[in-house]
């Protein structure tokens, strides 16, 4: 999963079995060095990222999948079914 997102060059999609699995991809791909990512003007937690690699992870509540994002721009979906 990690690999797929950090080789990730456009928008993709890679399915996972529930949310846990995808936020659990998303706390793998961005790495023990992670700083909380703001919503503009708040303190409302978005994301996450690695300032030295530039990954980011952020879910997306309501979506069915997660972002996962890569210092490219690239951006891997990974996807699951709704509860």
């Amino acid at each position: 999963m990690v690999g797929l997102a950090k080789a990730a060059t456009g928008l993709e999609e890679a399915a996972v079995a529930s949310p846990t699995e995808a936020e659990a991809s998303g706390e793998l791909h961005v790495g023990s060095e992670r700083v909380n990512m703001l919503e503009r003007g708040t303190t409302k937690v978005k994301g996450v990222r690695n300032p030295a690699t530039g990954a980011k992870y952020r879910p997306e509540p309501g979506e069915g999948h997660v972002n996962l994002q890569n210092d490219q721009g690239g951006n891997l979906h990974v996807i699951f079914p709704e509860p």
